[in-house]
């Protein structure tokens, strides 16, 4: 595809990457593989960046991580498929990588004459600082590393500072990793989704709502990580079940309710009043935790009933 894409361009000018639909139908007249054209397509129209930053000559590292990171999120590619043709792009439109510290050249390679985007996890830094930290020696100098690389990008490297304050987290009830498992999240990890749902399950301000959404996302379970927080996706689901059981449990009672409540009224106006309002709560509670909100607490919805039959029988007497 590289040497396609380099004919292509060098015909049609660099300009040619701001039509996808061109780029494509070039790709496949001189002879390239058609799912690799239909790709490109995809991305470029995904990712409307992407033309921009290659005409402007040399990218540094980190805006090429946020254009794979960008281009994953978009699409669904992924991450090796994004990262060669994003490479193959960056080789045939005669970029090159600038901008880099010396920590950050390892990132590269070359590879049969083609640029090869290296994995972030394939970073030596990043693994000698992963394996002091294991080792229990002195975390200063790794801990230093892991921030320059999260600074300058690095998804995994995000992730993998989260992971160290994540233990001190739970037992002091902090939040101190969860700001680079956000940083990991918007780098494309899908993996620190899942970490952060962790957070709202488990924390001290507990968002069960939040923490479903995050699980949504297609790749917070993926891989090792990703099955790290597999037990915590399981309890949701399982509280999610029960509580919409308890839904309709409260939706009887609230029903009930409501109609004791008019019967109520005909013994005393007033009371009977106040009763059917309190019970019109507690319906209107119950509904919107079924159809909106099915990981909202209960507990309003059995005050307001319980309010309601005091009220009911007080009425009575």
């Amino acid at each position: 595809m590289n040497r396609v894409l380099q004919q292509v361009i060098a015909q049609d000018g660099i300009s040619v990457l701001q039509d996808a639909a061109r780029l494509r139908e070039r790709v496949i007249e001189l002879g390239g593989n058609r799912q690799d054209a239909i790709t490109l397509e995809l991305m470029l129209t995904a990712c409307p960046s992407i033309a921009p930053a290659l005409s402007q000559g040399d990218l540094p590292q980190s805006e090429v991580n946020v254009l794979i990171s960008s281009v994953m999120r978009t699409t669904g590619l992924s991450v090796s498929t994004v990262r060669r043709v994003l490479g193959a792009l960056i080789t045939a439109s005669g970029n090159k990588l600038s901008g880099h510290a010396p920590f950050l050249l390892p990132i590269l390679r070359k590879k049969q004459g083609e640029l090869s985007l290296l994995g972030e996890m394939e970073d030596p830094v990043l693994r000698s600082a992963l394996e002091q930290i294991n080792s229990g020696a002195d975390p200063a100098q790794p801990l230093s590393d892991l921030e320059r690389l999260s600074q300058a990008g690095n998804a995994y490297a995000s992730y993998q500072l989260g992971n160290y304050y994540h233990p001190q987290d739970r037992k002091n009830g902090t939040d101190l990793g969860r700001p680079y498992y956000q940083l990991a999240a918007d780098l494309g990890y899908g993996p620190a989704y899942g970490a952060l749902a962790d957070y709202d399950i488990n924390g001290k301000k507990k968002n069960l709502r939040r923490a479903a959404a995050y699980f949504e996302h297609p790749t917070a379970l993926a891989g090792r990580d990703g099955r790290n927080w597999s037990a915590n996706a399981a309890n949701l689901l399982r509280y999610r079940s029960e509580n919409l059981g308890r839904c309709r449990q409260a939706l009887i009672l609230s029903g009930l309710g409501l109609l004791f409540s008019f019967f109520v009224v005909s013994l005393d106006l007033l009371w009977g009043f106040f009763a059917v309002l309190l019970a019109l709560g507690a319906l209107g509670a119950t509904l919107y935790s079924m159809l909106a909100a099915p990981y909202h607490s209960h507990r309003s919805t059995y005050l307001l009933l319980l309010i309601c039959w005091l009220l009911a029988v007080a009425a009575m007497l």
